[in-house]
């Protein structure tokens, strides 16, 4: 009866480890796919940038050709 209950609580143990490993795989893909949609923010951001600096630039050459 001791060993089949040692054999239950290890089975236990080992259970709720897993349960605990397969949680800190989520949150670190959790945190990967968030890295990489601020990542991905980030470059719409720049991109955006860039478009608006270059219309602008558009916008003072056609002026001084005008």
């Amino acid at each position: 009866m001791l060993v089949s209950c040692t054999a239950d609580k290890d089975d236990s143990d080992f259970h709720r480890r897993l349960k605990e490993i397969e949680m800190e795989h989520e949150e670190a893909a959790e945190t990967i796919i968030t890295g990489e949609q601020l990542n991905s923010v980030k470059e719409i951001e720049l991109l955006h940038n860039l478009v608006r600096e270059l219309q602008h630039r558009n916008l003072r050459i056609e002026g001084k050709l005008l």
